[in-house]
């Protein structure tokens, strides 16, 4: 395989905006993409993104959830019921607020085709769609 298509992948998820991890069968991040890479340097205080590549995406999110976090248990089972095959798709709105502001984000994860096993997950940040909804209820 020549260099071009060795890189094309990390290249498709590179053109991408959204925050993308790749995970393997078991939950670990084997890809990220630049905007994940770049979300991860500047909020490196939470562990899930810190991390990256290596890092076990499903214990990162049970370890929040044993730590109470309602949300990272309900991304949790979404993630484990697609890595099973029990549904073609999980999406979950979620907060993420940093000190200085807050923010929110949609998580979605669809499985890999065969023959992979895995799960690419999308982290979008739906913060102007949820400030516009808070001014219209005002």
């Amino acid at each position: 395989m020549d260099a071009t298509h060795e890189t094309f992948p990390q290249a498709v998820l590179d053109a991408l905006t959204d925050h993308i991890a790749v995970l393997d069968a078991n939950g670990v991040i084997v890809a990220v993409n630049a905007a994940w890479q770049r979300f991860a340097r500047d909020n490196a205080a939470s562990p899930l993104i810190a991390s990256g590549v290596g890092l076990n995406y499903l214990e990162a999110c049970r370890g929040a959830a044993d730590r109470g976090d309602a949300t990272a248990r309900e991304a949790l089972a979404g993630l484990q019921a697609v890595l099973a095959g029990d549904c073609l798709e999980f999406a979950l709105e979620y907060p993420c607020h940093a000190p200085t502001e807050e923010r929110w984000f949609r998580v979605r994860a669809t499985p890999l085709q065969p023959p992979h096993r895995g799960v690419v997950v999308a982290h979008t940040n739906i913060t102007p769609r949820k400030a516009a909804e808070a001014a219209l209820h005002k």
